[in-house]
């Protein structure tokens, strides 16, 4: 596997990871829009720009705040 194939793979991990975090509080269309729009906890960042940037923790660390408040 290339080094760029593994980046890739790496990558998807990590969408996924978030979409199957996402689903206890959103339906898909809703999680598409939380992931697409930028979040004061996160600096102004929307969260898919985090993951592509490799900042995953930051984005699953928002979501456990959401897990602790539900």
């Amino acid at each position: 596997m290339t080094t760029s194939q593994a980046d890739s793979d790496l990558f998807w991990n990590h969408v996924r990871a978030v979409g199957r975090r996402l689903e206890a509080h959103f339906r898909p269309e809703k999680s598409m829009e939380w992931v697409c729009t930028p979040h004061p906890e996160l600096g102004n960042r929307a969260p898919a720009a985090l993951v592509a940037q490799g900042r995953v923790e930051l984005v699953l660390e928002l979501i456990d705040k959401m897990d602790e408040r539900s």
